[in-house]
């Protein structure tokens, strides 16, 4: 079973096959690592960290297969807005 872990360093990134981009990336806001919180989280994904790949690696595989569910079902009605959307203004 994953876990998330209290703290994510350089090292745990190596571990986990992170690519070298995401590394650098991560190396450069966080030098000494970061404690795994909320904060720390959305200040990932301003960066441009790729929190997708971090949850496929520490949730359980059944949030996982029920964050992407959701996430899914986000996707479907925002390109379905958008398609109405677009149609609406021709």
């Amino acid at each position: 079973m994953n876990s998330i872990p209290k703290t994510i360093t350089a090292e745990w990134l190596t571990v986990h096959d992170a690519c070298e981009e995401q590394q650098a990336l991560f190396e450069k806001t966080w030098p000494d690592g970061a404690h795994v919180t909320k904060r720390a989280l959305v200040r990932a994904a301003k960066v441009g960290l790729n929190l997708e790949w971090f949850t496929g690696r520490v949730l359980p595989r059944s949030l996982y297969a029920g964050y992407r569910a959701k996430c899914d079902a986000l996707l479907i009605e925002i390109i379905w807005a958008a398609r109405t959307a677009e149609r609406q203004a021709v």
